[in-house]
């Protein structure tokens, strides 16, 4: 999970360093290359949760996402509904 936490906080639009935690790691187990995440502020900091979706290509996981809903909507079904993610339904 390590490698995740990394690629968060090296993400463009990342909160600055130190003022958040990076809880509810997740991976897909439907398609394991699919990860999720929340940025969750630390006492006294202004930075809202965030939820962030990941995608790994080879060994480097990158920031899909990062956002307070339609996070990770680009994510097979399968995915979206395993690491809960909210996506609008079309129709």
């Amino acid at each position: 999970m390590s490698a995740i936490v990394s690629a968060i906080g090296g993400a463009s639009g990342a909160p600055r360093a130190g003022t958040y935690t990076v809880t509810n790691c997740r991976i897909a187990s439907a398609s394991a290359i699919w990860a999720a995440a929340v940025i969750t502020p630390k006492a006294g900091s202004a930075t809202p949760p965030t939820a962030v979706v990941l995608e790994r290509i080879g060994a480097t996981w990158n920031v899909e996402g990062m956002g307070s809903s339609g996070v990770g909507c680009d994510a097979p079904k399968t995915v979206q509904q395993q690491l809960q993610l909210s996506c609008p339904t079309e129709g």
